[in-house]
């Protein structure tokens, strides 16, 4: 007798009981049952939600990092600031892009292509810090939030990648750092960032250049 059957009802107290047990054992195997499936769900979620922010072929974050990245950094320069104003950023945004990499898809192919990208992509995890940023912006573009920072120290470090591009994936890196300034939006940075770049490509590429304000601002 595994359930209440009102064609045969329960004989005793004792009936009862068992039946009631029975009922209480299905509620809770049903219960672990459901609890299995929406903890399995949830991970699933979970997973899908990293994916979407993955990169395929870097492995590296996609620009939808970027965002959340930057905002995180805003609060701490700003305190920063309040304590001294004088006191210089400590945070930098750098945007770079690999030299001619169209001739390198001429040359190597299209896999090739996408192994050089995976290359610069592991450069950079190899000279990058735990807080550090690092994204595939588009193409192949690349971005990098650097926490603590300050643009005379992301110079050091992109020079630093440049070399390691050159001896190991053997192509040249135009690079561009910004300042984090908590006045100006990811936008404002990016915009830096990128008239920096654009300044290194007219320089000859390969170059690392910094750009500390947008146009028309004042110094």
């Amino acid at each position: 007798m595994s359930a209440l059957d009102p064609e045969r009802p329960p004989k005793n107290y004792f009936d009862v009981i068992n039946l009631a047990m029975e009922g209480f054992v299905e509620a809770v195997k049903v219960g672990a049952e459901q609890e299995k499936r929406a903890k399995l769900a949830k991970k699933n979620l979970t997973h899908m939600k990293e994916v979407a922010l993955i990169d395929p072929v870097t492995g590296l974050n996609n620009r939808r990092v970027l965002e959340n990245a930057y905002n995180r950094l805003r609060p701490r320069s700003d305190r920063r600031r309040s304590r001294e104003k004088t006191e210089p950023l400590s945070n930098s945004i750098v945007l770079f892009d690999i030299d001619n990499f169209k001739g390198v898809n001429d040359t190597r192919g299209h896999h090739g292509g996408d192994e050089v990208l995976q290359g610069v992509a592991s450069i950079m995890r190899k000279r990058a810090r735990e807080p550090d940023s690092l994204v595939r912006y588009g193409g192949d573009e690349f971005a990098m939030v650097l926490p603590g920072t300050p643009p005379d120290e992301a110079i050091v470090l992109c020079r630093d990648i440049q070399d390691l591009a050159q001896r190991e994936v053997q192509v040249t890196l135009s690079m561009g750092v910004a300042p984090i300034n908590m006045h100006e939006t990811l936008e404002d940075s990016l915009e830096m960032a990128d008239r920096a770049l654009y300044d290194a490509k007219e320089q000859g590429r390969n170059q690392v250049v910094i750009c500390s304000e947008l146009p028309g601002q004042q110094p």
